[in-house]
């Protein structure tokens, strides 16, 4: 479950959650800041070859051009969320900046 934390729950907070996540071990805050520059963990290929495969199609679709590399050239594809996140952000604001 999903939910948005409220005014009087983060109070007095230095970096308050902009999100909260409900399961097993309770509710869990998140904050977004810097998380292009916190989250620099790469991509499993066995993780980006279910997604790619995936059943649903935006989740099939964000991976697709996300390829499992190979022993060798592992070391120069190194991918992480927070690249393909930037990268989709360029290219969007690409898009946006050549129709204006």
């Amino acid at each position: 479950k999903l939910s948005i934390p409220s005014i009087k729950s983060i109070k007095g907070i230095e970096h308050p959650p902009h999100f909260n996540i409900h399961h097993y071990a309770g509710v869990v805050g998140y904050n977004v800041e810097d998380w292009l520059t916190k989250n620099p963990d790469p991509l499993n290929d066995n993780c980006l070859d279910l997604f790619r495969k995936s059943s649903m199609p935006y989740m099939a679709e964000l991976f697709a051009d996300c390829v499992p590399a190979g022993p060798k050239e592992r070391k120069k594809t190194f991918q992480t969320m927070a690249m393909m996140h930037r990268r989709s952000l360029n290219e969007l604001m690409g898009m946006l900046n050549s129709t204006y």
